[in-house]
């Protein structure tokens, strides 16, 4: 995929009158790349998260934009990842998946942090939180939408998520796949 930043390839066509664009090819996947996310840890690091066809997450440190560089990969689900999406104040990123599933990866140490979710009856495409972190929502080619609550441990502390459950499904909300939410 390709970014703005200050040094690179300078490319006048992909500018359109924007200033300067530079391209940088990052590589880390074997197969399109479905979804990008930026992400901060508490203690402020920041990371850019990837996904896709090849069924990857992939964790780039980009403190330094001239040194982009891949920090790990991980074989986050048994089909494509569709979808990406940081929780704030919890060091967690949330990714969904063809193979009907919602995942969660934390922004420390890559592994998975809570048990996966399978509530969707079919490919989970798109996911959004609220701005607390305490309320999340997936949608799917099943037309429908989910809405979770997250459960913070220790007296509602940021960071300390123990639980995941389904407050409640909107079942057949669109007449075609859910293939976004803002």
């Amino acid at each position: 995929f390709f970014f703005q930043a200050e040094d690179g390839i300078r490319d006048a066509q992909e500018s359109r009158g924007l200033g300067d664009v530079y391209k940088r090819q990052l590589l880390g996947h074997s197969a399109g790349v479905r979804a990008i996310a930026f992400a901060q840890t508490t203690d402020g690091n920041e990371m850019l998260v990837s996904s896709g066809d090849d069924k990857i997450l992939a964790f780039w440190n980009i403190t330094d934009l001239s040194q982009i560089q891949l920090i790990y990969q991980v074989q986050a689900h048994s089909m494509a990842v569709l979808g990406l999406l940081p929780i704030p104040f919890s060091n967690l990123v949330v990714s969904t998946s063809r193979d009907r599933s919602v995942k969660f990866w934390g922004l420390r140490d890559f592994e998975e942090k809570l048990p996966q979710i399978k509530a969707h009856k079919n490919a989970v495409t798109c996911t959004a939180v609220t701005r607390s972190g305490k309320i999340f929502f997936t949608g799917g080619q099943d037309r429908c939408v989910m809405v979770y609550d997250l459960k913070h441990l220790e007296g509602n502390q940021p960071c300390k998520i123990g639980s995941c459950s389904l407050r409640q499904t909107f079942e057949n909300a669109h007449e075609d796949c859910v293939s976004d939410i803002v």
